[in-house]
């Protein structure tokens, strides 16, 4: 049975895979109506790569749906499909889930690149690795009566038995990612299942993984090895957990889902992770490769990295900055990415961002200690945890909803601050000095103009921008007349930056002067 939509059935070559390219055209041949393949599965994967849509979440099902049943070669469109309950079981099911139920192997390569753990379980408590096993061992083996003759029966077997070793690979794949080896429901283990139709691929990955033969839950009458039908096939199996037991090493290594055939350890688990690829989609949400998209920003770089709680690859933008590199130069230069990828590899970028930080808690004590910078922005600083909340302009490109996040938690600290009442000062004047807006800077705006006190939502006061620049804020015309011959010359030239928290512009310039560069972001955010 597999899950077809109508119309989108048609084969798509992605001008934008989340895969390697290579990997892509081996699935092309042996895989031509995988999901991936559909005109409907592009959408899903920029939702996921954008963080619009979980890739733990259940396949989006619509209302077009039909499935192609194998076993009797006819298609079942909307109301049959709604009479057998089948839209309900794709509606629930995940897309590892998905790709064990049709041996979908494609899917289940690009599931993981996009995040899908293998620890998802469905509504019936099984993971992906324990649904595939099932899968082949009850659906798969079903033998209806039919009218039809010998030859298309045999057909129907021969279809069947591809399918079941589709699956089959599809499980191993799961196991090569560390999905649990000794998964059990009713008494039945993964091992049981394997055993139920002599699947010998998966009997030998489920024993190396860690499968145990013989639990001591289940008396020997019970042990997967009474499952197999012959003798032969019993000393086959006892002849594989020798095997197994030999081996050097508990499990074999997980594999990195970036598909390159590493294990994670020496891959995207490495410190500092690694480069975003150049001809993936970008995680910013414009639908553009990132070559073409974010990875064109001097001085900011994707970084992926292994998340081990998550089970996933964890993207996130990073402002390098030229004094982390040991690079001086007039300009971020063309190699930088060259440069970052050295540093990250070695292991160098993550040294120096440790030396970086260490320098930074040591500026924000002596700064803070002088009260030069206010003592709720260093609360707020240590609890994000963050080098410098960028302005406008610097700021990193995370998604939205990880920056909104990332300011939340930071005037949050603040709040929790006033609450405190360990500073006397006002709640309204605490939260002038150091809560910060969506955009980097101040949450209240200082009107720009010499001499004028006015705050932006103090007072009933708002602030409009300059109409050139859309950068400077002013309170009223006659402040902002009054400030044109200093605000001029920056604003007919594109040099205006957004506005800073005193406390922000304090430490910036510190940091700036901590690491002897005048090309980092930090200082520009200055000029």
């Amino acid at each position: 049975m597999y899950l077809r939509t109508e119309g989108t059935m048609k084969h798509q070559r992605p001008s934008d895979p989340q895969l390697p390219r290579s990997l892509w055209e081996s699935f092309e041949r042996e895989f031509p109506n995988s999901f991936i393949f559909s005109s409907v599965f592009p959408h899903i994967r920029q939702c996921i790569v954008s963080k619009k849509a979980s890739p733990n979440s259940a396949v989006p099902v619509t209302s077009n749906l039909t499935v192609q049943c194998l076993e009797s070669g006819t298609t079942c469109g909307k109301e049959e499909t709604e009479k057998l309950g089948i839209v309900d079981l794709f509606k629930n099911m995940g897309y590892l889930h998905l790709a064990a139920f049709q041996g979908d192997l494609p899917l289940a390569y690009e599931a993981r690149r996009l995040g899908t753990s293998v620890r998802i379980r469905n509504k019936d408590g099984f993971s992906a690795l324990y649904f595939g096993c099932r899968t082949i061992t009850t659906f798969m083996g079903s033998s209806t009566p039919s009218n039809k003759s010998p030859a298309e029966e045999a057909d129907d077997r021969e279809a069947l038995a591809a399918l079941r070793a589709k699956i089959s690979r599809v499980c191993v794949f799961l196991l090569s990612h560390h999905s649990d080896p000794n998964e059990t429901h009713d008494g039945l283990s993964l091992l049981h299942l394997a055993c139920m139709t002599s699947a010998w691929d998966l009997i030998h990955a489920l024993l190396l993984h860690g499968a145990d033969p013989s639990p001591s839950s289940l008396g020997p009458s019970r042990h997967p090895v009474r499952f197999l039908k012959t003798e032969s096939d019993r000393a086959r199996f006892r002849s594989l957990i020798s095997e197994a037991k030999n081996s050097t090493t508990e499990r074999p290594p997980r594999v990195c889902p970036c598909a390159s055939g590493l294990p994670v350890e020496s891959c995207h688990g490495v410190p500092g992770g690694k480069l975003y690829p150049q001809e993936h989609l970008c995680c910013c949400g414009t639908r553009r490769i990132y070559s073409a998209c974010c990875g064109k920003q001097s001085g900011k770089v994707w970084i992926e990295e292994w998340n081990e709680v998550a089970d996933r690859l964890e993207t996130k933008e990073v402002m390098i900055l030229e004094s982390l590199l040991g690079a001086r130069h007039q300009n971020i230069s063309d190699n930088m990415l060259e440069r970052v990828l050295q540093a990250i590899d070695s292991g160098v970028l993550a040294k120096r961002m440790d030396g970086f930080r260490q320098a930074q808690d040591e500026i924000l004590n002596r700064l803070g200690a002088s009260g030069q910078i206010d003592p709720a922005f260093v609360v707020a600083i240590r609890k994000v945890g963050i080098l410098v909340p960028y302005p406008a302009g610097v700021a990193v490109t995370v998604s939205k909803g990880e920056w909104r996040e990332t300011i939340a938690i930071w005037n949050g600290a603040v709040d929790t601050y006033i609450v405190s009442g360990i500073d006397s000062r006002s709640k309204e004047t605490i939260e002038n000095a150091a809560k910060m807006s969506i955009i980097g800077g101040p949450l209240y705006r200082r009107c720009e103009a010499s001499g004028c006190t006015n705050i932006e939502g103090r007072n009933s006061v708002q602030l409009q921008r300059c109409m050139r620049c859309q950068a400077a804020v002013y309170c009223g015309r006659a402040c902002q007349k009054s400030a044109w011959s200093g605000h001029k010359l920056a604003c007919q030239s594109g040099k205006v930056k957004a506005q800073l928290l005193p406390s922000q512009r304090e430490l910036l310039a510190a940091m700036a002067r901590a690491t002897g560069s005048q090309n980092d972001p930090y200082v520009e955010a200055l000029s």
